[in-house]
């Protein structure tokens, strides 16, 4: 593969790499978002829910007093709503004023009038509460004052309070959405472009299958262009003792006739050599395949190292050496090289 398709298919899996990770750290976010909207959604109700609660209360320490009745249990119970609605607005306003440091593009968790909402509301709370201190701290000259003051404050006040909480509701949901549509938007062009890189990784890789079949049928052609200009003959033997495909023309034309691939050596012998010779061939075979035998040896088992065949009904003086292949400690198979010495040992027996 050339260096540029190199350099662009590694960029090209870094970045997908890259854009997974940030897919997840979406996601994350997301999740933790919804959390963090449930924890606020909940804390809104509760205000709501404790705003009712007070304003019942109020209601009930009238109904008391009117019945000429002292309950602890109701001032308890204002004391009680009060204070836990005074948590949840505070536990609120810093939810809310929480800094989102996950994107830059997000000043903070809600808009600026949804942190209006909630300032408003705590501001009204503490008038009212201020109401519910004269009547919580249970003093007999003010408590007939506070507690009817604050009978004629309680409707007003608690309609307007649940009217700032469903407002600070309703720009919660607002933000949630439209910060939940700009990620899906990030969310769907990244997607967008990790398809258009995976596409451009297969097109790289396609190429690159496409420069090594040119390569690979660029040197079949070679290996032809040799094996048919060779003077020597040449085949190739396998473990089993069959021959390759590797066949040169020269191979064909010394034994005087079509060598088939997967054929088995020894049985182009057939009508040249005896049977107790060609299972010396075999045998030599055998040992040449043993990688502990050395060459050396090799040369002198060789029963065709040189010898004489009638072919075609010519005799023919032939020599084949055997090359051992070598991969990794094993040998994969025999180089076959076929020498025709007939002209020279008929013009020396002339002499």
């Amino acid at each position: 593969m050339k260096i540029k398709n190199r350099h662009g298919l590694i960029l090209s899996v870094s970045f997908f790499i890259c854009s997974s990770l940030v897919l997840f750290g979406l996601n994350y976010y997301l999740l933790s978002e919804f959390v963090k909207n449930t924890v606020i959604i909940n804390q809104i109700t509760e205000v709501k829910t404790l705003t009712q609660q007070v304003s019942k209360s109020i209601y009930a320490l009238q109904n008391e007093r009117i019945a000429k009745v002292t309950s602890q249990s109701t001032l308890t119970e204002l004391r009680d709503g009060s204070d836990r609605l005074s948590l949840h607005i505070k536990e609120l306003k810093l939810i809310l004023n929480k800094t989102d440091f996950f994107f830059t593009f997000f000043n903070t968790i809600l808009t600026d009038k949804a942190n209006e909402q909630i300032i408003k509301i705590d501001k009204e709370w503490l008038h009212w509460k201020a109401l519910f201190d004269i009547v919580l701290t249970e003093q007999i000259n003010e408590y007939e004052t506070g507690l009817d003051f604050s009978l004629v404050k309680v409707s007003t006040k608690n309609i307007y309070l649940l009217s700032l909480a469903d407002d600070l509701s309703y720009e919660i949901l607002k933000t949630i959405e439209n910060k939940n549509s700009t990620i899906k938007t990030w969310i769907f062009i990244i997607l967008l472009f990790m398809i258009v890189n995976f596409i451009y990784i297969i097109y790289l890789f396609k190429s690159k299958n496409n420069i090594n079949e040119y390569t690979i049928a660029y040197k079949n052609i070679q290996l032809n262009r040799i094996l048919l200009s060779v003077n020597d003959g040449l085949m190739l033997i396998n473990s089993d003792g069959k021959i390759a495909a590797e066949i040169s023309e020269s191979a064909h034309r010394h034994l005087g006739r079509k060598i088939q691939k997967d054929s088995v050596f020894t049985k182009l012998f057939e009508s040249c050599l005896s049977v107790s010779d060609r299972t010396k061939i075999e045998k030599f075979i055998d040992i040449s395949f043993n990688i502990n035998t050395k060459t050396s040896n090799l040369n002198l088992l060789n029963p065709l190292r040189e010898v004489t065949l009638l072919i075609n009904g010519h005799k023919k003086y032939l020599s084949f050496t055997f090359a051992r292949i070598i991969e990794n400690n094993e040998i994969i198979e025999l180089l076959v090289t076929i020498i025709d010495n007939t002209a020279l040992v008929t013009a020396k027996n002339k002499t």
